[in-house]
Order: C-alpha cells, then sequence, then structure tokens
C-alpha cells in the first residue's frame, strides 16, 4: 500500500506544468527606420523563439503589450539671416561708433509619431520634445565702414532655437482579433506613421506565455523528488531480504 503512494506522488510531481514566462520579442525591421512623412509597417514573429516541444499551436498567451520608440532626427529644416538696424555703442575722440545685431537663427521643426491602436481603433500619437539652445555671441566681425564721423561694425550672434528633437515613446494594447491571430499563427503585424522627418528606433512585443496545458515539463525539484523516492524503495527492499 505504502509503495502505490510513493509511486502515485512520484507520477503527480512528473506531471507538474510549468509556468508562465514573460519574454519580450523585437520587431522583424532590422535598426532604425527613417520616415519623412511616410508609413512603416512591420510584424513580430514568435514561432523561432518558442520551442516546439513546449509550445503548439494555439500558444497559450495570457496578456499581450507592444512598445515603440521614435526619435527625431534633430536636423535644422530652416536658417533665417536677421539683420537688425544699427545701434549706439561707444564714442571716442573724433567719431561716433554705431554697431548692428546679425542673427542666424536655425530652427527643427516637430514631428509627430503615430501608432494604429487596434485595442481602440485609434492612432496613438506623441510630438517630439521641445528645446532651446539660446544665444550664442559670435564677436565683432568687421567694420562696415565710416561717414563723416559716424563708424559702423557688425556684431553677430546665432540663436539655435532647434524648437523639437529628442526620443519618445508609444505603449498600446492589441485587439482581441489581433491576440487570437498571434495564438493560432505566431504573427502580429504593426503600422506606424510619422509626419516629418524622424525614425522608428524599435518596436517590442512582451507576452505573457505559457506552455500549452497537455505538455508536461520535468523540473529540477520534480527530479529530486523522484530520485528520494526510488531510494526509498530500494531501501525498504533491501530491509526485507536482510
Amino acid at each position: 500500500m505504502k509503495i502505490n503512494i510513493v509511486i502515485s506522488l512520484i507520477i503527480l510531481c512528473l506531471c507538474h506544468n510549468a509556468t508562465a514566462n514573460l519574454i519580450t520579442f523585437d520587431d522583424n525591421i532590422i535598426g532604425e527606420k527613417y520616415a519623412d512623412g511616410s508609413y512603416i509597417s512591420g510584424r513580430f514573429d514568435i514561432n523561432s523563439y518558442l520551442a516546439e516541444d513546449e509550445f503548439n499551436y494555439p500558444y497559450d498567451i495570457n496578456s499581450i503589450s507592444l512598445e515603440f520608440n521614435f526619435r527625431d532626427d534633430d536636423n535644422d529644416l530652416t536658417s533665417q539671416l536677421i539683420q537688425t538696424s544699427y545701434f549706439y555703442w561707444f564714442e571716442q575722440p573724433g567719431y561716433t561708433a554705431y554697431y548692428r545685431r546679425l542673427y542666424t537663427q536655425n530652427v527643427d521643426e516637430i514631428e509627430h509619431f503615430h501608432v494604429w491602436d487596434t485595442a481602440n481603433n485609434i492612432w496613438k500619437t506623441v510630438v517630439s520634445n521641445y528645446y532651446s539652445m539660446g544665444q550664442q555671441y559670435i564677436g565683432v566681425a568687421t567694420w562696415d565702414g565710416q561717414v563723416a564721423n559716424d563708424r559702423y561694425a557688425t556684431i553677430a550672434y546665432t540663436n539655435e532655437y532647434k524648437g523639437f528633437g529628442g526620443s519618445r515613446t508609444i505603449s498600446t494594447g492589441v485587439s482581441a482579433g489581433q491576440a487570437q491571430t498571434l495564438r493560432t499563427t505566431g504573427i502580429l503585424g504593426y503600422h506606424t506613421y510619422i509626419e516629418g522627418d524622424g525614425y522608428l528606433v524599435s518596436a517590442k512585443m512582451t507576452i505573457d506565455v505559457q506552455p500549452n496545458p497537455s505538455i508536461n515539463v520535468v523540473e529540477p525539484s520534480t527530479l529530486a523528488i523522484f530520485g528520494l523516492g526510488i531510494i526509498g524503495l530500494a531501501s525498504r527492499r533491501f530491509k526485507k531480504q536482510a
């Protein structure tokens, strides 16, 4: 009777199912993808990542989340020279000096990054970050000349009003239909759109997936219990023979 109980416990331990795994997958696009007012689409394919002896169709997926990272290219789209009128500078014996302020202004316009959110049937959108580097003094370029007792010079500045740049992230869920497609085919597609010039840096999917319920996996702790059971049975048999 005791031997039967031990054997039953060993069998139960050997049939213990493995727990779920939280796995992150990259999409099928390698490296950053540049877009200038265009779409970037791709897909996640989890089939090659999941071991066939443990995961089979349909995949047992508890949750799915997507994350997309975009980056503004930080390029100046416009460069504008701004010239001001002459201003009084200083006075020296024999003449009066004036200078004009000369500005070069660079601006990076705003970018919009969009991801199609199938869970809500909407485009989720973020914009590139705003920033400004302020004014940089370059110095006196040259004397422009002299009229009567007035001397004129130019002092140059640069205004680096970059405007927008940096990196932004969008997270989305997936619709029930997309989730079912991933379970039955192992493939999930996505669509993004960039207004302006920017990059899709990465697209990642995180899923909570577990081995199929019909697949039984022997774990290390189970092997230890199995070994102890065998030792117990052997010891009992040895005592009876003695």
